[in-house]
């Protein structure tokens, strides 16, 4: 796999292998100066990546995100998403 986690900007992420389970835990610290829309942009971008590498992927997150507030463009992007 050739994802090259160094280049993260806006999240943290960690690989765990669990059977035959990739598990891949997220966290996005609530003081990350870059947008949440960078945020997502980046995330989707990882996706992208790993979805071609594995068969069953589970993900395990924290974006400290304001899911709630369908004010902001990315609760409305995660809930077209069906993410939340």
């Amino acid at each position: 796999m050739n994802i090259r986690f160094g280049h993260l900007n806006s999240m943290e992420a960690k690989f765990i292998n669990v059977r035959d389970v990739r598990v891949m835990v997220v966290y996005r610290s609530p003081s990350y100066r870059l947008s949440s829309e960078f945020f997502l942009d980046e995330f989707s971008t990882l996706l992208e990546e790993l979805i071609v590498c594995y068969v069953q992927l589970l993900i395990m997150a924290d974006f400290n995100l304001h899911i709630e507030d369908t004010e902001m463009v990315f609760a409305l992007m995660l809930s077209w998403a069906r993410l939340v």
